[in-house]
């Protein structure tokens, strides 16, 4: 944007809120209700070109995010997690005195997110003692508390900054100085993970309290640059910076769980396990004792010589069994026990013919007994 004025008002109502990438130029404006620049996530906001950007800086959860400039990752998915980067060349970026945070809201809060402040002759208005606050929240969900903190580097180029630095455990800093001035504490509580102070030959540092470093660069070979009036500079082992999973993605890659072992043929299932020839099936299975299906095959046994056959029980004279009865009863079996024939198919149908033949002689011998009988009596 261009030469724009903007307004806006009410809490979480920013000047500009980036999930994208947003420059402004020239740009003038005020937020009566909420920041003047809030960047989320791996996204990047620039001030630019004499733009003159003010805010009240009323914070929009309790009182966590008041401040001019915030970065953080809300972990609501608007912006991908990574980097949050703001550049402020040439303007100006104030909390307006009105402000009933004023005198307690830093001009940069940084949380839950790796951020990167790059400022350049720039002019920075506030009423509170503190420029920058790197830490996590607790109540905000923005990532878990206690390694929800920010992790910021801060880079200035001709830029005079006068206030003091506040990094809790969760966090940590890096400053950067080219042609540049501090006045005031850094990391006066001791508390930072990792704060690390790299100053040229062109930058001072003036100390207005005790002040605790992990890792500190001077370009001049005397420190002279360094003024600590009474107070001191004092270096500490530094620790791990405990961080959210704030992307949402599982750490790490490698190849997928290799497949378990076995076909997916759950055992019992009824597949036989092999190939090959089924075994043989056990003796007399299948066809039950007694079923009238004689085993084997040929011609019946003939009857004893001089037996006589059993007059049966009722009154008259027995009828001659009749043939059609008989060949219909032969085809109602045939029809009605296919699975006894197919298993019986070795007599080739000599045992039915045979059957016949005997019934005949049976009823040639039964008729004459008849008559020899009637003639007695």
């Amino acid at each position: 944007m261009y030469r724009c004025e903007l307004t806006t008002a009410g809490k979480g109502s920013p000047l500009i809120y980036s999930t994208g990438n947003i420059q402004v130029s020239g740009t003038t404006g005020t937020a009566t209700g909420a920041q003047t620049v809030v960047v989320e996530g791996k996204d990047t906001a620039s001030v630019l070109d004499s733009s003159n950007l003010k805010c009240y800086g009323i914070p929009n959860r309790e009182d966590i995010d008041k401040c001019g400039v915030m970065l953080y990752q809300s972990m609501s998915g608007d912006a991908a997690s990574g980097t949050s980067t703001f550049t402020c060349q040439s303007s100006t970026i104030s909390i307006e005195s009105a402000s009933t945070v004023y005198e307690t809201a830093p001009m940069f809060f940084i949380t839950n997110t790796n951020a990167v402040i790059n400022l350049e002759g720039c002019t920075l208005t506030y009423g509170s003692s503190i420029f920058l606050k790197a830490a996590g929240t607790t109540g905000t969900n923005w990532g878990s508390s206690g390694s929800n903190g920010g992790v910021v580097t801060l880079n200035l180029k001709n830029q005079n900054i006068v206030g003091n630095f506040v990094v809790d455990d969760c966090s940590g800093l890096t400053i950067n100085l080219v042609s540049s001035s501090i006045t005031g504490t850094i990391n006066s509580d001791k508390t930072g993970a990792k704060v690390e102070i790299n100053l040229d030959e062109a930058s001072t540092l003036t100390l207005t309290g005790d002040s605790y470093y992990t890792t500190l660069t001077n370009s001049k070979s005397d420190s002279s640059n360094i003024i600590y009036n009474d107070h001191k500079l004092e270096k500490y082992e530094e620790s791990e910076i405990k961080t959210s999973s704030s992307s949402g993605t599982g750490s790490g890659s490698g190849t997928p769980p290799t497949k378990p072992s076995g076909s997916g043929i759950p055992s019992g299932s009824g597949i036989p396990s092999g190939s090959g020839t089924p075994p043989d099936l056990p003796s007399g299975s299948g066809i039950p004792s007694g079923s009238g299906i004689p085993s084997g095959s040929g011609t019946p046994p003939d009857l004893p010589s001089g037996s006589s056959p059993t007059k049966p029980s009722g009154s008259g004279t027995p009828e001659p069994p009749s043939g059609s009865n008989s060949k219909s009863s032969k085809s109602s079996s045939s029809d009605s026990s296919s699975n006894s024939q197919s298993a019986s198919s070795g007599s080739d149908g000599d045992y039915d013919e045979d059957n016949e033949s005997g019934a005949r002689i049976n009823h040639v011998i039964f008729f004459t007994l008849s008559i020899i009988m009637g003639l007695i009596l």
